[in-house]
């Protein structure tokens, strides 16, 4: 398989795995870029040369991106991509809600 033929399968199977994560079907994915699913089913599979339209759409509709990333840099990508997230880090000092949301009543404070 050439190079590009290899890319094509891995970029089917990256839409294929990110509609599955969601739940959806081909059928879903289609009706989201008002599409058919003869259309969705060879792409996932890697037989069909999506345009660039299509692709995007496609990513879009899946929570992924289509970037382009120099060769030299692909391997570091990657690793930076399989690393887990890291969680963001709690507040020290999360304050008192009722004075964040509260105004209080000049007519009820201001008396003694």
């Amino acid at each position: 398989m050439t190079e590009i033929g290899t890319s094509i399968s891995q970029i089917g199977r990256q839409l294929a795995n990110a509609r599955r994560s969601r739940g959806w079907t081909q059928s879903d994915v289609a009706q989201r870029i008002a599409s058919h699913v003869s259309q969705v089913s060879p792409i996932e599979q890697g037989k069909a040369n999506p345009t660039l339209q299509t692709l995007i759409e496609l990513s879009d509709v899946l929570g992924l991106s289509v970037a382009l990333v120099p060769k030299s840099k692909l391997q570091a990508i990657e690793k930076l991509i399989g690393q887990p997230d890291i969680p963001a880090p709690l507040p020290t000092d999360a304050g008192n809600v009722y004075d964040d949301v509260f105004i209080p009543d000049p007519d009820v404070h201001g008396r003694s």
